[in-house]
């Protein structure tokens, strides 16, 4: 998984050095649970000097322990609910001009 780190940074152009930042670089890393996305996250968040965004937020991490997300329907609106409430946040971190993963 960390080659491809490095793969990603090569095909894109993204000059990864000790210490650098990069402002207004938004990075979305996806996968299937278990494949080291937050391993990875964390290393290149590291190497460029920029901060972190999970989803879903961690008020509806925190929802997700207490409440039943067996009804599909009430799934895709949970879901869909905490990207809004992602977006809302990540466009707070812009404004304040941070570079953020």
């Amino acid at each position: 998984m960390y080659h491809l780190m490095f793969q990603l940074c090569a095909k894109y152009e993204i000059k990864v050095k000790e210490g650098m930042k990069l402002k207004n670089l938004f990075l979305v890393v996806d996968g299937l649970d278990g494949v080291g996305k937050s391993t990875v996250v964390q290393l290149l968040s590291e190497r460029l000097g920029a901060i972190t965004y999970k989803t879903p937020p961690k008020i509806f991490r925190l929802l997700k322990k207490i409440i039943s997300l067996k009804n599909p329907k009430f799934r895709f609106w949970f879901y869909l609910i905490s990207l809004i409430w992602a977006s809302i946040e990540i466009r707070i971190l812009k404004k304040m001009s941070f570079g953020y993963l």
